[in-house]
């Protein structure tokens, strides 16, 4: 396996997570979500400008699950 961190800091972040314990890790992970959402959204508005906030989040759904959530496939 290719580690690109050295012993030291995989056992400072081994310590960390265990700290924050199983809440924290899916806390991070929400709040992670939550942001690269946000990066997107804005990503879409800069591509798009003038876009609609309802047009924007049609958008990120399709980029996200890649379905356009107002035009499903056939046979849904």
């Amino acid at each position: 396996m290719l580690l690109d961190s050295t012993a030291d800091a995989l056992e400072m972040q081994r310590r960390v997570w265990q700290r924050i314990g199983p809440e924290g890790r899916v806390r991070m992970a929400i709040e992670m979500s939550e942001e690269a959402r946000r990066v997107t959204l804005a990503g879409i508005e800069a591509q798009y400008p003038g876009i609609t906030p309802d047009e924007a989040r049609r958008i990120l759904i399709e980029r996200c699950y890649g379905v356009d959530p107002f035009n499903p496939p056939p046979g849904r």
